[in-house]
């Protein structure tokens, strides 16, 4: 709810978050325990597994800011980079396109 009013000014509708709602899918295992840590700026998931022993995740989320209301996108020659406009923000938003693996080694795209 404050990350919604934070980016977007209000709070989703419920219809929203369920639409855009997804089940998180991890290689850990036979786990046993989950910890959330936190050491210095890093955001560490902890799973204790009988098999496959301790496994750290990464747990930061790229976000993007500054788009808002998009009216115009455009990629570049090589299709790697996409050029996108807001009409909330006097900005041009750059995102980079990559082909990157998901934690169960499935090919994903992502925009970091």
């Amino acid at each position: 709810r404050d990350e919604d009013l934070r980016v977007r000014g209000r709070v989703a509708e419920e219809r929203s978050a369920v639409k855009h709602s997804w089940n998180m899918r991890i290689s850990a295992g036979r786990a046993r325990r989950w910890e959330f840590l936190t050491v210095d700026d890093f955001q560490l998931l902890v799973v204790c597994s009988l098999t496959k022993g301790v496994v750290m995740y990464d747990w930061r989320f790229s976000q993007i800011a500054g788009l808002s209301s998009v009216v115009g996108a455009a990629a570049d020659l090589l299709d790697d980079k996409v050029y996108a406009v807001g009409r909330a923000a006097p900005s041009v938003v750059i995102l980079e396109r990559r082909a990157t693996s998901d934690d169960l080694g499935r090919a994903v795209e992502t925009c970091p």
